[in-house]
Parts: C-alpha cells; sequence; structure tokens
C-alpha cells in the first residue's frame, strides 16, 4: 500500500475500520481525495464512484451500518457523514475507473485508487493516474481536460484551486472559455444539468422557483436576468 493510499484510508479509519474495505469492495476512489493525499494536503471528503446502482446501493448499506449518517441527498450524489468523516456515494456510473477520470476537469484531479485482484487470490489497492497528474500537481498548475462535459462547473471549481494557490495558463483559460461558449443551453433542465454541482444557494433557490412556476424555455439571456432579480431580493432581504 502506498503512503497516499495509507493516508485515505486513515482518514476514512477515523469513521470506521471497515470503511476503506466497504469502499474498495464495491467501488473505487477518485478525485479531490487522491489529489489532496498526493499534494499532502487535508481531505475533506472522498468521492466513490461505481459501476453499477446496485453497488452504490451496497456500499451506502455498509456505511449506515457502520454509523454514517446520511446528511444530504442531490441528483448527483448521496452524502454520509461520521466523525468529522465525509463520503459522498456518485450516482452516475461508469464503465470502469479510467473512463470516469477521463470525464473529470483538470487533471491534477485525475487520478483514482482501486482494488484488483492480484496472485494467490490476495487483492491488491493500487493508484492510477493521468499523464500529466504528477507534473501538473508539482507545478500546481491548472490543465482543463479537452473533453469538459460541464464547462460551466468547471470555471467555478477553477476559483477554489485558484484560492488554494494554483495558477492557470492564459491558452488553458482560452480553452476552458472555448468549451463554455460553445453550449447552448434553452431548457430549464438543461441549465440544471450544466449547473449541477455548483454550491451556489441562489441558484438551487432560483431554479426550485422556476420548476414550481413550470418554467421549461431559458436562454441566456433569462437565466442571467432572473439572477440578477434573485440576488437583489436576496440583498434586500439582508437590509
Amino acid at each position: 500500500m502506498t503512503k497516499e493510499i495509507r493516508t485515505i484510508r486513515n482518514y476514512l479509519d477515523k469513521a470506521d475500520k471497515e470503511t476503506f474495505n466497504s469502499i474498495m469492495n464495491h467501488g473505487w476512489i477518485a478525485g479531490g481525495a487522491v489529489r489532496a493525499a498526493c499534494a499532502r494536503e487535508s481531505i475533506k471528503d472522498v468521492d466513490v464512484f461505481f459501476y453499477t446502482h446496485n453497488d452504490r446501493l451496497a456500499l451506502e448499506v455498509e456505511l449506515i451500518d457502520q454509523g454514517f449518517t446520511q446528511v444530504v441527498s442531490s441528483d448527483n450524489a448521496n452524502t454520509y457523514t461520521k466523525n468529522d468523516v465525509c463520503v459522498q456515494t456518485i450516482k452516475k456510473e461508469y464503465d470502469n475507473a479510467w473512463t470516469c477520470i477521463d470525464t473529470f476537469d483538470f487533471t491534477v484531479t485525475m487520478a483514482f485508487v482501486q482494488r484488483v485482484p492480484a496472485a494467490n487470490d490476495f487483492s491488491n489497492d493500487i493508484m492510477e493516474t493521468s499523464h500529466f497528474f504528477y507534473q501538473d500537481l508539482a507545478a500546481r498548475e491548472l490543465r482543463v481536460n479537452r473533453k469538459l462535459q460541464y464547462p460551466l462547473n468547471t470555471a467555478v471549481r477553477m476559483v477554489k484551486y485558484l484560492k488554494k494557490g494554483y495558477t492557470i495558463r492564459p491558452v488553458e483559460l482560452v480553452q476552458l472559455l472555448i468549451q463554455c461558449a460553445k453550449l447552448n443551453p434553452q431548457t430549464l433542465p438543461e441549465w440544471k444539468e450544466q449547473l449541477l454541482g455548483i454550491d451556489m444557494i441562489t441558484l438551487g433557490a432560483l431554479f426550485a422557483t422556476m420548476e414550481n412556476e413550470g418554467t421549461t424555455q431559458l436562454n441566456a439571456d433569462s437565466l442571467m436576468d432572473c439572477i440578477d432579480r434573485e440576488v437583489d431580493k436576496r440583498l434586500g432581504d439582508e437590509e
């Protein structure tokens, strides 16, 4: 077991000594937790990915048995906590871990930890990364995935990484802006999908209001007008 994997396991052990094994038996860990372990940063949460719906359900049952409490459920993931340990079970399913990290937005997040069969009926926990992972992590540089699914989400996440001390080259920023410009959402569901996972209370409340009002068609100008009105309303409520 590498020291990076041991770091992740030590984080999960604070909740239950079997949590790491449960995760490895049903799915794999990818993204921020692996990046944090490699960068010697504190792990905030662990994202777990799965092959099938049943794999996720099986892990969630074991987490509850281990004393975790489900605190959030969204279209994207369920969140479980115990003893300051946070585990998120991702609902989108993947054919394999490589396909999974190939959808991630920055190369510094393209890494996973997975259990694979080994000789003599033993299992082996391994860590795999994208080609530029270590290079970009050492330089604390953001390199944008050229196959982004949710570039607007990536633009917001970029701010979080910049606050952590990462940098982004102008050419990479242009790549991100080009991918954003290619988008053309025209309905509320399409906007919700593109903004999925962005931690913005204003947007969440706004989308809920629109759904209650039966809004379906929604272009960019209309969405910006609605956001402005929602922000003005909230500012007024605070005064």
